[in-house]
């Protein structure tokens, strides 16, 4: 769960004012009333120019919503864990290209930024978002639109054991916990430069809903969408349109993404 002593240094300008109205008498925190949160981060040059939070109401009102700008650097022992051999990471298959020993060492010089937040409704255990742009420290990453961050939950449990939960590219949204789960679901982008920087595809995502299977203990895709995304013609999916242009697209997209789920997220379904 996110402490008041870290909401004291999130929260931007603007929200400091209304601040005690939002807190009250019992310094309750916003993010655990909220209806979803959505973690984005910006860049430019390979650096982050803007990372932040933003806390949806229960009626999803863009016009009401508060945005908290992550400022604090991520904790060495958390960017530790990240890299630990001893943390367990079922995606390293699917961004096989960050897990060579070459970029894996290159990206621990890219910057990092991160905040603790609960995803599980368990005090006992912790989470954290954790971001990094990639760019301009792994040889093979290049920018993409500005936002396409590569993104990470990691959890430390009850005995202080780490492992991820979730490994992602662009904005990370995290829903209302379901009654099924005491994990709230998520949806990710995974983006086709990231995972396969090599491609002659200039553009090309995979949007995927998560739900949390308490038997498994991890998360699987319940849902999967094709994005064109930027910079080919915008961050929109197109999987049933008429027009013969972007069917062609999309076609040659579902090329990669398609076999990539298949052989790099089977555990996950």
């Amino acid at each position: 769960m996110i402490s008041m002593r870290y909401l004291s240094k999130l929260f931007s300008i603007s929200l400091l004012a209304s601040l005690p109205t939002l807190v009250g008498a019992a310094t309750e925190d916003p993010l655990l009333k909220a209806l979803s949160l959505k973690f984005l981060t910006q860049y430019f040059d390979g650096k982050i120019t803007r990372s932040s939070i933003s806390i949806y109401n229960k009626r999803n009102d863009l016009q009401d919503n508060i945005e908290i700008n992550l400022a604090i650097p991520l904790p060495a022992d958390i960017k530790q864990a990240l890299f630990s051999p001893s943390t367990q990471n079922p995606f390293k298959k699917a961004y096989a290209t960050f897990y060579t020993p070459t970029n894996f060492k290159q990206l621990k010089t890219c910057p990092f930024t991160g905040i603790d937040f609960n995803i599980d409704n368990n005090l006992k255990t912790e989470e954290w978002y954790i971001t990094t742009p990639a760019t301009g420290c792994i040889k093979d990453q290049h920018d993409i639109d500005g936002i396409t961050s590569h993104n990470w939950i990691i959890q430390r449990d009850e005995v202080g054991k780490f492992r991820v939960l979730m490994e992602s590219d662009k904005s990370l949204v995290i829903d209302l916990v379901t009654p099924q789960s005491p994990y709230k679901p998520l949806s990710t982008y995974h983006s086709i430069q990231r995972f396969m920087p090599k491609s002659t595809l200039e553009c090309g995502d995979a949007y995927i809903k998560w739900r949390y299977n308490n038997t498994k203990k991890q998360y699987q895709y319940v849902f999967k969408k094709i994005s064109i995304g930027n910079p080919c013609n915008g961050d929109l999916a197109f999987e049933s349109t008429d027009d013969l242009g972007l069917k062609k697209a999309v076609a040659a997209i579902e090329k990669i993404v398609n076999p990539w789920v298949k052989n790099n997220l089977p555990a996950f379904r």
